[in-house]
């Protein structure tokens, strides 16, 4: 990426993977985290910058992309959403969320955005498990069945018109403190009726990862416990309701974020354990 940053909004649109949002680096001032947008093209494997959002930061967002718009959503303290168009290379402020929200995670079932967990600034330091859902012709938000246990630093993929949250963590306390109470756990949300259902956790418990879908399969990358940041790749088969082990990437990342295109896996930023740096790099991986 042209800016090295970690704890993004990304998602894939029309063939490219939109970034935004995040930090550069711990201790930051208010204001001084990148808030344009940067666009991959992997057919020209090239980037370009877009336009500034409105917001002065956006640490830890949530990234969705519906009716050709990308959205960044929340983050650190705050309640505000906007939505970029690629056609006119403009930012436009929509409805806000119900609650402020960072380290969250975001995901698009049946053309709607849900957004779940993460931490809100009244609880404090506390994971929640509220989710609500945004429907972007009516603008607006409603309440969903909420998670069954409050959880952040989570990931979240949709197949078949289900949401699957994987992993994360449920510790209380600062993010900076690390994964703490790392989970494997693995929950289904069906919007049909409202409720979440258990699924075959993680082989190895993990949070801060990042994961895309290829072929009606989760791919999960990376991640972190208190004591250990990972390179290896997880792949989640619903039908079957089983992981199998991937191949790893060539380092091990934290806080990196991931997307589609053309059945390729992109993963982009994070932190790199052996320096601590925030990375720049990107990644593909072809399963075919």
């Amino acid at each position: 990426m042209p800016t090295a940053r970690r704890s993004v909004a990304v998602a894939a649109l029309n063939g490219k993977i939109y970034v935004t949002g995040g930090v550069i680096s711990d201790g930051l001032t208010y204001g001084s985290e990148p808030v344009t947008v940067e666009i991959y093209d992997p057919s020209t494997d090239s980037w370009t910058t877009g336009s500034p959002m409105s917001a002065i930061s956006r640490v830890a967002p949530g990234g969705a992309s519906v009716g050709g718009l990308f959205y960044a959503l929340g983050g650190s303290g705050i309640y505000g959403i906007e939505a970029y168009d690629p056609l006119t290379g403009t930012w436009s402020v929509r409805a806000a969320m119900n609650k402020d929200r960072g380290w969250f995670s975001a995901g698009v079932v049946n053309g709607k955005i849900l957004v779940l967990g993460g931490y809100s600034t009244p609880t404090g330091y506390m994971p929640i498990a509220d989710m609500e859902e945004y429907d972007p012709q009516a603008n607006s938000w409603t309440a969903r069945q909420s998670l069954p246990v409050g959880i952040w630093f989570h990931s979240v993929a949709a197949i078949d018109g289900i949401l699957y949250s994987v992993g994360g963590d449920t510790s209380y306390g600062p993010p900076w403190v690390g994964a703490i109470l790392v989970t494997s756990a693995v929950w289904a949300y069906s919007p049909a009726s409202d409720s979440w259902s258990a699924r075959t956790g993680l082989p190895v418990p993990r949070a801060r990862a990042a994961c895309g879908v290829i072929d009606g399969e989760i791919y999960i990358v990376g991640g972190a416990t208190n004591a250990e940041t990972f390179s290896t790749m997880y792949i989640y088969n619903p039908a079957t309701d089983k992981w199998r082990r991937g191949p790893d990437m060539p380092n091990a990342r934290r806080d990196h974020g991931a997307a589609v295109v053309g059945g390729v896996l992109y993963v982009v930023g994070g932190v790199d354990p052996n320096s601590g740096a925030t990375a720049a790099n990107l990644w593909a991986y072809r399963p075919k």
